[in-house]
């Protein structure tokens, strides 16, 4: 618990090819709401090969700027 009582808040969300803005704005509205932290995880497509995963420059790429943004709130 935090020192007033109250739980930690965590947002989970999967990282998906072209998924930066999405990732962001997760980032963000948790940032306006008090969440504590955001977790990624990365799409497991075992089940549902139709799902995309960015490539490894892409994933930087966005890792990147959801630092950038997470940094700003």
């Amino acid at each position: 618990l935090r020192r007033q009582g109250k739980p930690w808040l965590r947002l989970q969300a999967t990282l998906h090819a072209g998924g930066k803005d999405a990732l962001c704005s997760v980032i963000e509205y948790g940032a306006r709401h008090g969440y504590d932290a955001v977790n990624v995880g990365r799409v497991d497509r075992k089940y549902d090969a139709s799902l995309t995963r960015p490539g490894p420059l892409e994933e930087e790429w966005i890792f990147e700027e959801a630092d950038r943004v997470a940094n700003q709130n």
